[in-house]
């Protein structure tokens, strides 16, 4: 049962009662009005009685009302879960940017405003901005998450941005990295030795490590002794472990310090993106080529799967030292292979051209026109054989047995063989005359006797 009652005897009415969860409400009525506070809190009783009978769904209800909340109140729950669940704060921030923007760009000022329609608009403007099209991806892939975030938690009934799909990005690649050659990757190391920053640059191309890899790398994370790196907070949120190469290993053990503790950063104090381009300078690598094609710090970690690719590496073995989930990434984006690869790849196939006898092209003698002859070397005409001569056209007879045949070349005679008269007379199959059978019962039982005929 609902009541009524002012706090500290003044002002307006507020209402007290339990919704259909159990749960107790308060609002205020707005009016002194005692009576009317009092069909206020009727009114809710009755929306509370209907929800508990199942009239009203509250679900639907609950929809509803968060469907008018600004979607800066939505985007910030979201965001506020995304830190309950550790993700990285850098990302969340990101995420934030993005959002806010793709509203900004389609207009959408409220949750239910979150449709297909507004959200492509949205992409289409920061797409004529000058954005990439992966970019643009990114805010698309947010927006999904944000939406499908809704919809666990009851503000949504279904996602309504399921139905758009990313664009393609291999036709907008604006930062194609290379690989460096291995002078270039030598000069690199030289530079960096003498300004002790060679662990630097060993790690992201011996270990493939990304910049937030290097980062967040810690002593504890790297053992020596059985040459395994750990990574821990990589991009992919597991735990990864890789073999050191020798080169790193022991550059990491002169680069590590006499008491060094297990929580220490490997590399206290980051490259930035301005030393490391003044390094590249130093070394002789061009920071953008003829093709348009980017050298930075993640270019090592392309030139480490192109490295492994060259040297007949199998892509499953690729992918584990590149920590990707499919190999077709590291192929896709990492792998960089020229004409000069394939040629030399070629090169590596047995040849299989032979020279001809000469004897036996001398016995023959050269090829004419006809390639087959007419007889085969192995035919030839036994001494026995004899030619068959026809008969002529008077010793042909006209009807009656034919003469034997003389033997043919292919026939052999016996000594002792003579010339038959053919088959006597009374074993010859006498010739028959067979009437037409009839099916009638009284022709079958008069039937007549077969003639000999003569």
């Amino acid at each position: 049962m609902a009541s009524v009652y002012k706090r500290k005897g003044k002002g307006n009415y507020i209402i007290s009662w339990y919704d259909h969860e159990g749960r107790r409400r308060e609002r205020s009525s707005g009016t002194t009005d005692r009576r009317a506070a009092e069909r206020i809190a009727a009114k809710f009783e009755a929306e509370v009685a209907l929800r508990r009978t199942g009239v009203v769904d509250a679900a639907k209800e609950r929809i509803v009302a968060e469907s008018s909340r600004p979607i800066g109140r939505h985007l910030e729950d979201y965001l506020r879960h995304c830190a309950g669940v550790d993700q990285n704060r850098q990302f969340i921030n990101q995420k934030r940017r993005r959002l806010r923007r793709l509203a900004e760009a389609g207009g959408i000022a409220r949750l239910a405003d979150l449709d297909p329609d507004r959200v492509e608009a949205g992409l289409r403007v920061l797409r004529d901005d000058g954005l990439a099209t992966r970019t643009v991806n990114s805010y698309l892939q947010d927006a999904k998450a944000l939406a499908a975030w809704c919809v666990r938690h009851g503000r949504l009934e279904i996602n309504p941005l399921v139905v758009l799909s990313k664009r393609d990005e291999t036709r907008d690649r604006r930062r194609i990295r290379r690989p460096l050659t291995e002078e270039e990757l030598a000069r690199l190391f030289q530079v960096a030795e003498d300004r002790g920053r060679a662990a630097w640059y060993k790690a992201a191309f011996y270990a493939g490590l990304r910049l937030s890899d290097l980062k967040s790398i810690t002593w504890g994370d790297v053992d020596l002794d059985d040459g395994i790196l750990t990574i821990r907070e990589g991009k992919a949120k597991r735990v990864d472990r890789l073999p050191i190469h020798p080169a790193l290993a022991e550059e990491l053990a002169r680069w590590k310090p006499t008491l060094a503790h297990p929580t220490a950063k490997v590399f206290p104090h980051a490259v930035t993106n301005h030393t490391r381009r003044r390094d590249f300078e130093r070394a002789g690598i061009p920071l953008k080529d003829e093709g348009g094609r980017y050298a930075d710090l993640h270019s090592l970690r392309t030139t480490l799967a192109t490295t492994l690719a060259r040297q007949g590496v199998p892509p499953q073995v690729c992918r584990e030292l590149m920590r990707h989930k499919d190999y077709r990434t590291t192929d896709r984006h990492y792998t960089v292979l020229a004409l000069k690869d394939s040629a030399d790849a070629l090169g590596q196939l047995p040849s299989f051209t032979s020279t001809p006898d000469a004897a036996r092209v001398a016995a023959i003698g050269p090829a004419g026109p006809q390639q087959i002859p007419q007889q085969s070397g192995h035919d030839s005409v036994r001494d026995r054989a004899t030619a068959c001569e026809e008969p002529s056209e008077d010793d042909r007879p006209t009807n009656g047995p034919k003469p034997c045949v003389p033997a043919k070349i292919r026939d052999l005679v016996r000594p002792s063989a003579t010339q038959g008269d053919g088959a006597p007379e009374r074993i010859r199959t006498p010739g028959l005359q067979l009437r037409r059978l009839s099916l009638y019962p009284t022709e079958l039982r008069a039937r007549p006797k077969l003639r000999r005929v003569a």
